[in-house]
């Protein structure tokens, strides 16, 4: 069992993907604002600090024009560095640009685009949540 944490300030999003990484036997945390996310990546204690994926919407607070979610890789960078944790992006309104940038500049494993729930969408976000953690416990338990 691996633990998430998932980052999404959409309510229903969250459920699906929570539903969807429990069934795989995952523990997961949730948490819906950049300022919940900010806290937990940049927390020195141990329960903090456990995560083997973090999936982050790169749009957070909907109401505003920013994608915050952008503000939050360099921290994500930091957990990958020292924690081996892996990124994934989901995001229904990134640009091509801010995709570039978070793979150039960044982190990240995987990005799903959420664009209905459905079963494409399903199938390929447990895919890509399989994959990270396989890569995960390989790093971590295997060294490689």
């Amino acid at each position: 069992m691996a633990r998430v944490l998932l980052i999404d300030d959409e309510l229903n999003w969250r459920r699906q993907m929570r539903k969807i990484i429990e069934k795989m036997g995952h523990e997961v945390l949730e948490v819906g604002t950049e300022k919940q996310a900010q806290a937990i990546l940049e927390s020195e204690k141990a329960e903090a600090r456990a995560f083997a994926l973090i999936i982050l919407d790169l749009r957070l607070e909907p109401w505003t024009e920013g994608f915050q979610g952008m503000n939050l890789l360099d921290l994500t960078d930091r957990r990958v560095q020292e924690d081996h944790s892996k990124v994934i992006i989901v995001s229904a309104y990134a640009t091509i640009s801010q995709f570039r940038e978070a793979y150039g500049k960044h982190k990240v494993d995987d990005f799903i685009p959420k664009l209905a729930p459905g079963k494409e969408f399903y199938d390929e976000f447990q895919r890509a949540v399989r994959a990270a953690i396989l890569k995960y416990d390989k790093e971590v338990h295997y060294g490689s």
